[in-house]
């Protein structure tokens, strides 16, 4: 059964998906990373190092753009109005 469109999920802010989307691409190429190193190996062991740090700041990021979202929405809202309403302002003037 196909689920209209108006009732498919609907981020409340698009420049948090966005930012969340990229962020889980970041992760997801991390753990691809991490599966191809050899944990034998010095220098692959920093690695994994590594990518655990980027991942775990990624999801961090994620976690908190998602806690978030309703407070950016309401940011872009007021800049986006505001910015409207300035530029109708100045044209009046």
């Amino acid at each position: 059964m196909d689920v209209p469109a108006q009732d498919k999920y609907q981020p409340k802010c698009w420049l948090s998906h966005h930012f969340i989307n990229k962020l889980s691409v970041i992760i997801g190429s991390c753990q691809l990373l991490q599966e191809q190193v050899d944990e034998s190996d010095h220098l692959d062991r920093e690695c994994i190092h590594r990518l655990n740090v980027i991942m775990e700041i990624a999801k961090e990021m994620s976690k908190e753009l998602k806690e978030h979202e309703c407070q950016l929405d309401s940011a872009t809202k007021l800049l986006t109005f505001g910015a409207a309403s300035t530029s109708s302002a100045a044209e009046k003037h």
